[in-house]
């Protein structure tokens, strides 16, 4: 049985799927090799400056690698909080990376992404592509409209 929290401590998250995920909204979710790098915070910062755009279509963002969540934590910190999204982590690939064919094997992970529409139909599946390439593409596939 679990412990209730402390007073003072804030309970983790419920866990949750991507499945579960497209029963109540669109998805974009986009892959990238490694946080805090040149072209992975070129991806990021564009998915973040269209993200309204994407969410008034229908849609939630999320990125994801296999980066520990800490090296999330603190690429997040280095941008000054400045994704618009929730950055998810898959150290193992085994959560998504492997299923969605985004794994390279060891540590590598393709840039890559998917829209899903609410519901769950794939309606963009895109590996490997570039980083402007993966904005430009993820958000006219799910806005009608050209990335900003």
């Amino acid at each position: 049985p679990r412990r209730p929290p402390r007073p003072h401590q804030t309970p983790p998250p419920p866990p949750t799927s991507l499945q579960a995920i497209v029963q109540e909204t669109g998805l974009l979710l986009f892959s990238y090799p490694k946080a805090n790098t040149s072209g992975c915070t070129a991806q990021a910062r564009g998915f973040s400056r269209n993200a309204a755009a994407v969410e008034a279509a229908g849609y939630t963002i999320f990125g994801i690698s296999a980066d520990k969540p800490q090296t999330q934590a603190n690429w997040r910190a280095k941008e000054d909080n400045a994704f618009a999204f929730n950055l998810l982590s898959d150290p193992t690939h085994e959560l998504a990376l492997k299923k969605l064919g985004w794994s390279k094997g060891g540590d590598s992970v393709a840039r890559s992404h998917m829209i899903v529409a609410k519901g769950g139909k794939i309606l963009e599946y895109e590996t490997p592509i570039k980083s402007g390439d993966s904005v430009a593409q993820g958000v006219l596939a799910a806005t009608g409209k050209e990335a900003v």
